[in-house]
């Protein structure tokens, strides 16, 4: 019976972990209070850990600041993606110089996570615990490396060009595999169909990508998606 239960364990433990990450609405709603700060509320979820603590530092490619001392802090907040007048926007509050010893830049982003709404809760053959997508507002990489000191930052060099999305989701993925058990991880290799991050799609207006959002696409033979 330990065994059994030991081998549950390591079987789900990614399942929740990743729930946790995602910030899971089934686990605990999400909060959407009319504030830009969510309450410290034990029964809602605030914001996304996984852009609190990893997406927004990918999208600042933080670890290459050009001065090491500086330190990026999130707070992700929960809120629907499509509230853009008067709120809710991604905020950036403080900023350092490439002399600074010691330097905090604090920051606000906003995720709405995106679930399918057909599951089938009785026969259970469609069924998706993950959010199909979520909706971040982030900060630009030019405006963040701005608030890093880095006053000449460009453009065209860290947002116009580049995949800051396929960055991020490919974290994601590297994440879950390293996360899965070894059983799994091997059936997903030999079996599975993998998934492959594509580059970034342009829209002629910013907040087009609220309702374009992430596709998915197979290839052909549907070994890749």
């Amino acid at each position: 019976m330990q065994s059994l239960l030991s081998d549950t364990e390591e079987f789900m433990n990614p399942f929740i972990d990743a729930m946790q990450q995602e910030g899971y609405y089934q686990l605990k709603p999400a909060c959407y209070s009319s504030n830009m700060v969510n309450p410290n509320d034990p029964t809602c979820t605030p914001g996304s850990p996984f852009v609190s603590k990893v997406a927004h530092n990918v999208m600042a490619d933080d670890k290459n600041f050009k001065n090491p001392n500086i330190k990026l802090i999130n707070y992700d907040q929960f809120h629907r993606a499509s509230t853009v007048i008067p709120v809710h926007h991604p905020v950036i509050n403080g900023s350092c110089s490439l002399d600074s010893e010691s330097c905090l830049i604090e920051t606000y982003t906003i995720t709405e996570n995106y679930y399918v709404k057909n599951n089938d809760f009785v026969k259970l053959d469609r069924f998706q615990c993950a959010a199909w997508n979520m909706r971040s507002k982030l900060k630009s990489r030019q405006s963040l490396r701005i608030a890093s000191g880095e006053k000449d930052a460009d453009f065209h060099k860290y947002d116009e060009i580049g995949n800051r999305c396929a960055e991020i989701n490919q974290v994601a993925l590297d994440w879950a595999l390293k996360a899965a058990d070894s059983q799994t991880r091997s059936r997903y290799e030999k079996h599975g169909q993998k998934l492959v991050m594509v580059d970034d799609r342009n829209t002629i207006n910013g907040g087009l990508w609220i309702i374009d959002w992430m596709t998915y696409k197979e290839n052909s033979d549907k070994t890749q998606m």
